[in-house]
């Protein structure tokens, strides 16, 4: 015999990775994240409080050389 309970189990919420740390980079220095859909996949931009405009990984690689 098997006993069953009323109430349904929700699903655990799946647990999400690391943070993008060009992202985060990016929001740090007080940047807008926007992704562009291209060809080829998306491609996320970070644009600057002063209105510079880059790709995130170059930013990001620019700033940890």
């Amino acid at each position: 015999m098997a006993v069953t309970a009323c109430a349904s189990r929700q699903p655990a919420k799946p647990e999400t990775g690391m943070a993008n740390p060009a992202s985060v980079y990016c929001q740090k220095q007080g940047g807008k994240l926007d992704s562009v859909q291209t060809e080829v996949g998306t491609s996320s931009y970070c644009t600057l409080p002063s209105g510079e405009r880059m790709e995130e990984w170059a930013l990001y690689r620019k700033a940890v050389k």
